[in-house]
């Protein structure tokens, strides 16, 4: 599952949430970009939360 380990973030601290917040913006600022391409607009927008603990509900809040 090393695919998985790369193309995902953890929540363990303060640092953690910070980056995190910065990829999710920087991914919104690039779909607001993308005119042409509706499919590729939508993947960037598209988010998976794995986990239902309180971690994973604040981070959908």
């Amino acid at each position: 599952m090393s695919d998985v380990e790369e193309n995902s973030f953890t929540l363990e601290s303060l640092g953690d949430a910070i980056i995190l917040r910065n990829h999710v913006i920087s991914m919104l600022e690039q779909a607001e970009l993308e005119h042409d391409n509706e499919e590729l607009r939508k993947g960037l927008m598209t988010f998976v939360i794995v986990g239902g603990g309180f971690s994973g509900v604040e981070i959908v809040g």
